[in-house]
């Protein structure tokens, strides 16, 4: 697009929040940089800032205005401040947005231009080897996101980015890293208007020479002219946490002299680069498919106080996005442990037809390309298509806000604790159902299943990180019917937010319950359990009593099953 602006206008500004030690009261802080594009001097001009709640209503007591004289084809910096009383505050989970408006006046006090944004007040500290937002300790749940699209490519509609920002919100995902690139300009404006956490990073990755590059002075320029584009387009957006240094081009000088720009430049943000390792330019530690051992390891390496994220772990291709339970038990038992981006979000296949009008999805060596990585562009949480991949459930379930421990079953008795950061759950209603699984049906073949009773309740008003018991009133079944008794818990949301409907499950649990018998007779039960065990030459044979499993003692493959005496070898 052209765009065209007043001969004296304004070329950029710069917003910070900043709060007071008990984080209520903020100070608004905008630096603005006036330009004068003319042959002659600009006299009297005036700039004033206007600021609107999320309901359009004004909210500084008095005018703010500065006023400011700028030479021919010079620049001009001014500097507006104003005190906040009690801003509502933005976070992932309260994405509060005010409207900053900037309006220019010449010196007959006409207006010749108005410029804006939207103005988050949150502030990221690091204390006590924590990320702290708001001065709330949190964690990141986090993904790396490439822009993709199975039509289009790396050019991505804003509907392409709402239908991403939607699922991962559903999928409790709380942070991004826009690996391994700035992102379109859109996106930023989404994340910030839905809550979403972001390390913004640098398009650097000298990956082929790794550092070579980085240590040479005659590189420096360019490698600081990345952290200098990206810090200065996005540097408003308070979805932006870290600034990231790049991906995977080793370490050097020329890494430091990009850290001392930005911190010269935005001292209210956090930097990041994981091949820097425990360099003292960084703020966090970010290692890169570490073990669970690891981790722990690094929580409490003596004399460190930095907090640690995982930039990338748990790399998602096939079926593998595993010990995700394991990985999360340490994060939330060690403080200085705070998350992590699972590799990556989405597979970067591209849509083609066949000849019978069948989609299917393309990548490395579909296209007669040579050399190419084949499928290693299929390592997403979701498919091409945006469909959920099994591995993203799991994600969900480990993220999720809500946990539920049984206390008394046989009285309903429950603890529900609230692992969100800054809010309660009175925002959510628990639907409950008691259900009885029993035999399996010899004509459907499935689990004959019976409600036995349901309802729904309030969750409790318990405050973010703290407990609350709860009795869901239920009856135990007195019946001898066969089958296991389940207690069933969906958390939905008691109202739509803009990524999801009212009635939307952030979170389950279930539990059996002391009720009904086994499903099974206790010849099938029996059955069941005469399992033998035995080795041959090659293989490693399990057998029961209608089926038999043979694995590969080698490879440890599963090489036939036989079932009712029909053998499928693979």
């Amino acid at each position: 697009y052209l765009w065209s602006a007043p001969p004296v206008h304004l070329r950029d500004f710069f917003v910070q929040t900043r709060f007071d030690e008990s984080y209520t009261d903020a100070v608004l802080s905008v630096a603005v940089q006036a330009r004068n594009g003319q042959q002659v001097a600009a006299r009297g001009y005036e700039v004033e800032a206007l600021l609107f709640d999320d309901a359009g209503k004004p909210v500084l007591a008095e005018r703010l205005t500065a006023s400011f004289s700028v030479e021919a084809g010079a620049q001009a910096e001014v500097a507006l401040q104003a005190a906040i009383a009690a801003p509502r505050k933005w976070s992932e989970e309260t994405p509060t947005l005010y409207t900053l408006l900037l309006t220019l006046r010449d010196g007959a006090r006409s207006v010749t231009e108005v410029v804006g944004c939207r103005v988050g007040f949150r502030q990221v500290d690091l204390k006590d080897g924590q990320i702290h937002v708001n001065g709330v300790p949190i964690l990141l749940k986090g993904v790396n996101r490439h822009e993709h699209d199975p039509e289009t490519g790396h050019t991505v509609t804003v509907e392409s980015m709402r239908q991403d920002i939607d699922l991962m919100k559903r999928a409790n995902i709380n942070a991004v890293r826009t690996s391994h690139y700035p992102n379109d300009p859109r996106w930023y404006e989404l994340c910030d208007s839905y809550g979403l956490y972001l390390y913004d990073e640098a398009d650097l990755e000298t990956h082929g020479v790794w550092d070579r590059l980085t240590k040479d002075p005659l590189w420096e320029a360019a490698f600081v002219d990345r952290a200098v584009r990206m810090v200065e387009r996005d540097k408003n957006h308070p979805s932006v946490l870290v600034w990231s240094l790049g991906n995977e081009s080793g370490y050097g000088q020329n890494h430091d002299a990009m850290a001392n720009w930005i911190r010269s430049r935005d001292d209210t943000r956090l930097i990041h680069y994981h091949p820097a390792e425990d360099a003292p330019i960084i703020d966090i530690l970010g290692p890169m498919y570490p073990s669970v051992a690891r981790i722990i390891e690094m929580a409490q390496k003596p004399g460190e106080t930095r907090p640690v994220v995982m930039c990338e772990y748990a790399h998602s291709m096939g079926n593998s996005t595993g010990n995700l339970k394991e990985y999360w038990d340490a994060i939330e038992t060690y403080p200085r442990l705070q998350g992590g981006f699972i590799w990556d979000w989405v597979d970067q296949g591209i849509c083609r037809v066949t000849e019978d009008g069948r989609e299917w999805f393309a990548y490395g060596g579909d296209f007669g390309d040579t050399p190419n990585d084949g499928n290693f562009c299929g390592n997403g949480l979701i498919g091409s298509d945006r469909v959920p991949h099994p591995a993203l459930w799991e994600y969900k379930k480990i993220l999720e806000p809500v946990r539920v421990e049984a206390l008394d079953l046989g009285k309903g008795r429950l603890r529900v604790s609230n692992r969100r950061f800054f809010t309660d759950l009175s925002d959510l209603e628990i639907a409950w159902t008691v259900k009885r699984i029993g035999p399996v049906s010899p004509a459907t073949g499935k689990a004959q299943t019976e409600v036995i009773a349901s309802g729904s309740m309030a969750a409790p008003a318990v405050a973010a990180g703290q407990s609350a018991d709860i009795t869901v009133p239920y009856a135990l079944p007195q019946d001898d019917k066969p089958g296991d008794v389940w207690l069933m818990l969906h958390f939905t949301q008691r109202s739509a937010t803009l990524w999801a409907e009212a009635g939307y499950a952030v979170a389950w649990a279930q539990f059996q319950l002391p009720a009904g018998t086994p499903a099974r007779s206790s010849e099938q039960g029996a059955a069941a359990r005469a399992l033998t065990v035995r080795e041959t030459a090659a293989a490693l044979v399990i057998e029961g009593d209608a089926f038999a499993l043979e694995f590969d003692k080698d490879t440890g493959a599963l090489t036939t099953l036989r079932q009712g005496g029909r053998a499928v070898t693979k």
